[in-house]
Formats: C-alpha cells, structure tokens, sequence
C-alpha cells in the first residue's frame, strides 16, 4: 500500500509516543536540555563570591572600606565591607537609637577583644578597636592601677557591659588563659582607647565571674548594676567616678 511521506512521518511519531511518555516530557525544539548540576555551581559561585567580599581581609583597588583613623575601618554605602566575626558570648549595648556596640566573644578561632560599631540607620559596621595586646587585672585597687597606651581587657566571653555617658564599661567574663575575672574596664569611643577603671582602696567588689547582667539605670550618670553570674544571686553597684563597689 501506497503511503505518502507525511503519512509514514506521522505513524513513525506515533510509534514512539509510548517511550516517549516513559521519559516525561521532552523540552521542546530549540531549547537545550538542562544538565543537572549547573544550577548548584553556580549557587555555589555566588557563595564563594559573597564569602570572599564579606570578609575582613584588605580591600581591593576598587575599596571595599575606607580608613578613618589608624585603627578604624567602616564600610562604603552600598559595598560589602569589613564586618564583625562570627561569634557567641559577646555584648552588644545600646548607646543611643542609632548606634550599639559590639565587644568581645568567641569565635572561629578562640575569644576575642575587638570592638565594633554598628549604625542602625546606614546598616552597616566600623572596626572601632582591633584587640591589641590584653593587659591582666583585677578589682583589687593595686592591680588595677596602671593604665598603658595599647591595652586593652583580654578575650572573654559571658562578660556584661553598659554605656555610660557615651563610653562602653565591661566588668567579668571567661578569660580562658585567666579563668573568671572581676576587672572593669572603660572604652573612650571619642580615641578609640582602653582605660582599666581602678577600684578604691578598702572598696569590698564582686568575686570573678562570667554570664551576670548588668544596666545603667541612667545613661547620662556613673553608676551601673550587675546581678548574677555563674549561678550566684548577689546585686552590685559599681561607680564609675569614685571607684567603690556597693552590695545591694
């Protein structure tokens, strides 16, 4: 029997409808067939990508931050650009509605010291102190009493702090070098330096611990409250300008 070559074309497509239906749907003519995989890499791409922006090594040609002062780095709007690590066991405390401060923690490689900035409003950090060498103290008042150039407290984790008059005070937290400690310290935000807060001769202070809480009932004052720490229950005033401990 005759068959017109239209004719054979249409019972050869119908012959292989059955296996065609066993494999789905194929794509249709002009497009190609995707390729597992391919959509994974290049996810994978843009991750590695972004890692590498985010981090905080130096910035390329371009810049992804611009140095303000020898010690403080912050980002360039609408880059990415140094940021903070990750970390656990840090503070974060209010300063006022548009900026907090960031201090201390543990982190991918151990405890650390440095202290950032972050600014609501821009969405972004600054790198207010890079850590520096740690200078060891504690409440008692001769300890406490040398303040140097570059020091700083020493890594911790589970410390409290508060801001008052616009300046970070920390006291406690896990030194793992030194165990649990009981020093205070300030941070002038305006140099960018740390001071050790010496504690007045005679004063009774806290015994070193980590994990208490602490607030400034009045910002614009010199006194902050801990409580707590370490399973103990005991209240604390601290002021900052006379340097005497109060147990409440």
């Amino acid at each position: 029997m005759w068959m017109s070559q239209r004719q054979r074309r249409s019972m050869t497509l119908s012959a292989r409808s059955p296996s065609s239906a066993r494999r789905g749907s194929e794509p249709s003519r002009g497009f190609a067939r995707p390729r597992p995989g391919r959509g994974l890499a290049r996810v994978a791409m843009a991750f590695c990508l972004f890692a590498a922006a985010n981090g905080q090594n130096v910035a390329s040609e371009s810049g992804t931050f611009v140095d303000v002062t020898p010690n403080v780095q912050t980002q360039l709007d609408g880059r990415f650009g140094t940021a903070p690590s990750h970390r656990s066991g840090h503070t974060m405390t209010r300063v006022d509605e548009d900026t907090a401060v960031v201090f201390g923690g543990l982190g991918g490689r151990g405890t650390v010291n440095d202290v950032w900035e972050f600014r609501v409003a821009g969405a972004n950090w600054t790198l207010l102190h890079a850590g520096a060498g740690a200078v060891a103290t504690s409440a008692e008042p001769s300890s406490a009493a040398a303040s140097l150039a570059n020091a700083a407290p020493s890594p911790r984790v589970g410390h409290c702090a508060v801001v008052l008059r616009g300046d970070l005070y920390v006291f406690g937290g896990y030194d793992p070098t030194r165990g649990h400690t009981n020093d205070v310290w300030v941070f002038k935000r305006a140099d960018g330096t740390w001071r050790p807060v010496s504690v007045a001769d005679g004063s009774p202070f806290p015994s070193p611990r980590s994990g208490a809480g602490a607030v400034a009932p009045d910002p614009s004052g010199g006194t902050f409250v801990i409580f707590g720490g370490d399973g103990k229950d005991d209240v604390w005033a601290f002021d900052v300008d006379t340097g005497v401990w109060t147990m409440r």
